[in-house]
């Protein structure tokens, strides 16, 4: 759904657009490294898949800092666009069970959903500059990693019966 910008619609420079879509995906890239982390123990697998969507995150942020440095913008404002990753606070400890799992699991389907949400209407924020396509590019890669996110909670069922099987 596209929204058509009206006189009530906010108007945001190029370098706040920017400085959103990085402290995002900044937050994005500690949550999928601390899952990471968290799943460890549990799933080598879930491990490896949360390390890969972090590293998707990092791309994702030199491409930011590449658009701001094509726009001009490569001092951001303090606490604005592009700056090297701030630790997260951890979330409670590993991954232990299949109920963890699954919480775990649902959570990063959920906030996979919404960032690709957010990147959509960015999209839609930065459609009168040169952006806007950047940020469209972004909501569809967000849109993979949640298909990607859906296919392994699909395939971790497995987990389920093997853990009753032994």
């Amino acid at each position: 759904m596209t929204t058509i910008p009206t006189s009530a619609t906010p108007r945001l420079l190029p370098e706040e657009l920017l400085a959103l879509a990085g402290d995002h995906e900044r937050t994005e890239l500690e949550r999928y490294r601390d899952l990471a982390f968290r799943f460890l123990a549990f799933s080598s697998a879930a491990s490896r898949l949360m390390a890969a969507l972090g590293i998707e995150c990092e791309m994702r942020l030199s491409g930011l800092l590449r658009a701001a440095r094509r726009l001009g913008l490569e001092e951001p404002r303090a606490g604005g666009a592009i700056q090297p990753a701030a630790p997260a606070v951890t979330a409670p400890g590993l991954i232990s069970s299949l109920a963890m799992a699954r919480g775990a699991l649902s959570k990063a389907m959920t906030d996979a959903a919404a960032s690709q949400r957010l990147y959509v209407r960015l999209g839609e924020l930065g459609a009168g500059c040169s952006l806007g396509h950047e940020f469209v590019a972004i909501a569809r890669q967000k849109q993979a990693e949640l298909a990607i996110l859906r296919e392994h909670c699909l395939e971790s069922g497995a987990w389920q019966l093997e853990r009753r099987r032994a």
